[in-house]
């Protein structure tokens, strides 16, 4: 059974998680001869991001640093504090690429065709900001290789 849900298939998003994800944008700034982005903080304890890992409540933070390359983001995420996929793979893995993601509409119908094909919800929480939406990292490093985000912008109200 394949999943459903994926619209364009086009790839929106590449994540790396790092130990430092300052330093290392300053790294990349360097190299490419990019400007320093804003860091961005994630909390996921706000309850406005009804954040959950591994089915329950979380309170990880997060610092974010991210550039646009033409229709695909380059994000970078240090985790700061509390349980989250994001430290769990820089536990296992050391810094290094934690999701790829694809813009999606309805992520809990996407998430829910994953699941029919054994592939379950690792984290999932809301975000705002410059943009509204949710995010949805599934179970899928040990199958796939990777984690896939499915990412999802809502409507401006």
């Amino acid at each position: 059974m394949s999943v459903e849900g994926l619209g364009d298939g086009i790839i929106a998003q590449i994540c790396l998680v790092a130990d430092d994800a300052e330093g290392v944008a300053w790294r990349y700034c360097e190299v490419f001869g990019l400007e320093m982005p804003e860091v961005h903080y994630l909390d996921a304890s706000d309850e406005a991001t009804h954040a959950t890992y591994k089915g329950s409540p979380t309170d990880a933070t997060a610092k974010i640093v991210s550039w646009q390359f033409g229709q695909v983001q380059f994000e970078i995420i240090e985790p700061v504090n509390g349980p989250s996929a994001w430290k769990d793979f820089l536990d296992e893995h050391g810094s290094g690429i934690h999701h790829v993601a694809f813009r999606v509409q309805g992520s809990d119908a996407v998430a829910e065709s994953f699941a029919e094909s054994g592939i379950g919800v690792v984290m999932q929480g809301r975000f705002s900001g410059g943009a509204t939406g949710m995010y949805t990292y599934l179970d899928t490093q040990r199958a796939l290789g990777t984690t896939f985000e499915l990412l999802e912008f809502f409507a401006r109200e």
